[in-house]
């Protein structure tokens, strides 16, 4: 009786192990459709796939999708929060750089008033940037 029944169980995992390895197959020969049909740059029939999806392959796919998506959404929503900080790193330093220039400008000027020399030298420097909006970034 104990042979008959590990025969009996013997005979269901061998058809079990069989039935798995089919299914590998369909998978693989899918896998390899859609690798030739990319690198063809055909589109891929997704009905026809979704069509020949078990339920536990479809389940798989919607599973992998729906984390894929969701990462995909993940990353791009990081990869904003970093272009916002260095957009701000930005801004901070064109005001920074802004406010230098100003102060540069004013202390140049101020040199220059005192020093005819350098009033000759930079005068139309000065003149020029005297005339730039340099206040559009304070």
């Amino acid at each position: 009786k104990n042979v008959a029944n590990i025969s009996e169980e013997m005979e269901s995992l061998t058809a079990n192990i069989d039935y798995i390895n089919d299914s590998i197959s369909d998978c693989q020969a899918n896998i390899m459709q859609m690798e030739e049909a990319k690198e063809e740059g055909e589109t891929l029939d997704v009905t026809a796939v979704i069509n020949a999806c078990t339920l536990t392959e479809a389940r798989y796919l919607l599973d992998h999708f729906l984390s894929m998506g969701i990462n995909k959404g993940l990353q791009a929503a990081q990869k904003e929060a970093q272009i916002k900080v260095l957009e701000g790193r930005l801004k901070q330093t064109e005001i920074t750089s802004a406010t230098q220039n100003q102060l540069l400008f004013h202390m140049l000027k101020e040199k220059a008033e005192l020093n005819p020399e350098l009033d000759a030298l930079l005068g139309h420097a000065l003149q020029d940037l005297d005339s730039v909006p340099l206040g559009k970034y304070v």
